[in-house]
């Protein structure tokens, strides 16, 4: 029996595309870092700007709490 399969070019998404340079030390660790946690390079890049964004936005939201 023939199951059907779906390519990832046919999956629609609506994340933003970002193109990074870094240093190659650090690349190779961050490929190292994905692998140990079994996720591709793209994957961990998105989970920690994301992460990293959240953290900014939760910061700036308690600086404005403070001023006021």
């Amino acid at each position: 029996m023939l199951t059907s399969v779906k390519h990832y070019s046919d999956v629609t998404t609506d994340l933003e595309r970002i193109t990074a340079y870094v240093d190659p030390e650090v690349k190779k660790g961050l490929e190292e870092w994905a692998k140990k946690e079994q996720r591709s390079l793209s994957n961990l890049a998105a989970v920690l700007l994301t992460n990293a964004y959240r953290n900014y936005e939760k910061q700036q939201s308690q600086n404005h709490e403070n001023s006021q």
